[in-house]
């Protein structure tokens, strides 16, 4: 990160005493820790609602992510971290069979399928929720 702001500060002709200063929180929030419960509880939900087929694990990534926050809070709320596919069908298909790259999240190239995309995250998040309440008030 220091290395590229440099060199974009050298490319822009700023002379050495007007160079960024980079500095890194020092605060660590760590990974995302799931709740196994809710996980499961969550997929139970998400495939009544989706179907089997449309609800699949991923693997563990290394990515920036700040929702790690909202488990490391005093009150210690169990989280669980979704992640919604949003492209078309015939897009991901290419993927699979081909290794075709896909567009990632917060790029200028990422155009989800937004229709389907929108309807299915609200859909499942929506009896996520209703689940989760049902089973809070059953304990």
């Amino acid at each position: 990160m220091i290395r590229i702001c440099r060199g974009a500060a050298i490319s822009a002709g700023l002379p050495e005493e007007k160079m960024p200063l980079v500095v890194f929180d020092k605060s660590n929030d760590g990974p995302v820790v799931n709740d196994p419960l809710l996980v499961m509880e969550g997929v139970t939900s998400m495939r009544e609602i989706l179907g089997d087929s449309n609800v699949i694990r991923v693997d563990p990534a290394l990515v920036a992510e700040d929702f790690a926050k909202y488990g490391q809070t005093d009150e210690k709320i169990r989280i669980a971290l979704f992640w919604l596919g949003g492209v078309a069908h015939e897009k991901y298909d290419s993927f699979l069979k081909n290794g075709t790259i896909l567009s990632p999240l917060h790029s200028s190239t990422f155009a989800p399928d937004f229709p389907v995309t929108f309807r299915t995250g609200v859909s499942a998040m929506a009896r996520n929720v209703i689940d989760l309440f049902r089973t809070e008030n059953n304990h």
